[in-house]
């Protein structure tokens, strides 16, 4: 099933509280902190018995940002000693935001509230954009 096809179909009930879509960083952060009790390290998170539910969190991190700021799934592709990868490509960055890592680093690093900071930082940059391309 393609990336788009699925998020047609999240139902992202893993997070007790979540509003319904759009979702925002104050959905993200509410998001995160049931990540941090879900899983314990990234390969917890992907493992066989948890890897269906990780990917519902990669699909709502996606969507989140897609929704927020115009953007859309993408592959990424190989370079540099990366796999190909998958990403959402915002209109207003040059770098894609990557789902898949978010998760890692959030269980990885266990601090709490990576995503939102993450949202926050591309609010600012879709805000910007908005204002330059309104005095054009």
């Amino acid at each position: 099933m393609a990336m788009n096809e699925a998020v047609l179909e999240l139902e992202f009930d893993d997070v007790p509280g979540i509003p319904e879509r759009s979702w925002d960083g104050s959905a993200l952060d509410l998001a995160e902190s049931v990540a941090l009790e879900l899983f314990a390290s990234a390969a917890d998170a992907f493992s066989p018995e948890k890897s269906d539910t990780a990917w519902r969190f990669v699909r709502f991190i996606g969507q989140t940002f897609i929704d927020g700021f115009e953007g859309a799934w993408v592959n990424i592709p190989a370079s540099k000693g990366f796999r190909q990868r998958l990403g959402v490509d915002l209109p207003f960055r040059t770098m894609y935001i990557e789902p898949i890592g978010m998760l890692r680093t959030a269980v990885h690093g266990r601090e709490g509230h990576s995503w939102a900071t993450v949202y926050d930082y591309a609010a600012e940059d879709y805000e910007e954009c908005l204002q330059t391309s309104s005095h054009r």
